[in-house]
């Protein structure tokens, strides 16, 4: 496997290392001729998605992208000056010094992957920091009257957080329309599981389950029950939504019900938040056997 260190460039020629040869300048286009399926790419974080990454990869090459602060650090660790050409050399010394690489990009499709990940991450980023603004908007209001900048920067995040969401709409409209008869569930929830644990890549519900952490079978460390708090969320949000007290709410409201009274004959000495987190537990865990089997059956009437 040929392994090449890049320091990219938008508008100027790019130096890149093949293996332990000296550096040299070239341009993007030469550059691509150089790749194939036995190629490796070293380059740092930031690298423009479709003007550099896709042609990398639509050339047969693999991308490894290193973290730019991590070559920042070695940088002064070494006596070598802030230059192209020498930050091609950091990047070598990096990698073949064992240093870790970010992102292993294989393929144009692990390429989409990526990025419908790093936009969910910044969705719900976002969403965390505007749960953090209002509250301290309100405990600040109550002190010291309105915070017009906080107010402002709310205002900014939820745009954002509409422009992705529209994406997630576009990108996964077909998934979303298969759940347009349970009301409650949103655009997020869906995007989010076929983002993080699309039931495609999996033969089995049984396989789903223990992979989303509704396993009843299945054993999870405390370290293994953090990792899949990420997977398990978004049916907890479906349960949230699909049993609100209204009309149109009442299947799984009714369904909802039927679990709870069924868990508290079954464990009458249990407290009531015991009862509750039990009942939404098992609800999601129908909710996601549904959510596995309505995406499976649309795939195979896409192939037949």
């Amino acid at each position: 496997m040929t392994k090449i260190y890049c320091d990219w460039a938008i508008e100027k020629p790019w130096w890149i290392a093949i293996d332990d040869k000296e550096p040299q300048k070239i341009s993007f286009s030469n550059f691509l001729k150089l790749l194939n399926k036995d190629t490796e790419i070293f380059c740092e974080t930031g690298l423009p998605r479709d003007s550099f990454q896709r042609p990398i990869l639509e050339a047969g090459a693999k991308l490894r992208l290193v973290s730019a602060s991590k070559i920042k650090e070695k940088r002064r660790e070494t006596i070598l000056t802030k230059t192209d050409e020498n930050d091609t050399v950091l990047i070598r010394l990096f990698v073949n010094n064992g240093g870790y690489v970010l992102l292993n990009i294989d393929s144009v499709q692990d390429l989409e992957g990526v990025y419908w990940k790093g936009l969910l991450k910044r969705y719900e980023h976002i969403n965390k920091d505007i749960t953090k603004l209002k509250n301290l908007n309100q405990s600040f209001g109550l002190e010291y009257g309105n915070n017009i900048e906080k107010d402002a920067i709310i205002t900014i995040y939820e745009k954002e957080k509409t422009k992705i969401l529209k994406k997630f709409g576009k990108r996964y409209k077909p998934e979303i329309e298969l759940f347009n008869d349970i009301k409650g569930v949103s655009t997020y929830s869906i995007s989010s599981v076929m983002i993080n644990s699309n039931p495609n890549k999996f033969n089995s519900v049984s396989a789903f389950l223990r992979y989303v952490g509704f396993s009843e079978k299945t054993k999870y460390t405390q370290s293994g029950k953090r990792r899949l708090n990420k997977k398990r969320t978004p049916f907890y949000f479906m349960v949230l939504g699909a049993i609100k007290k209204s009309d149109d709410y009442l299947k799984y409201r009714k369904l909802y019900e039927k679990i709870k009274e069924d868990l508290r004959i079954k464990f009458p000495d249990e407290p009531p938040f015991i009862i509750e987190n039990r009942t939404k537990n098992r609800l999601a865990t129908i909710l996601a056997k549904e959510f596995y089997h309505r995406i499976r059956n649309q795939a195979q009437a896409r192939l037949s």
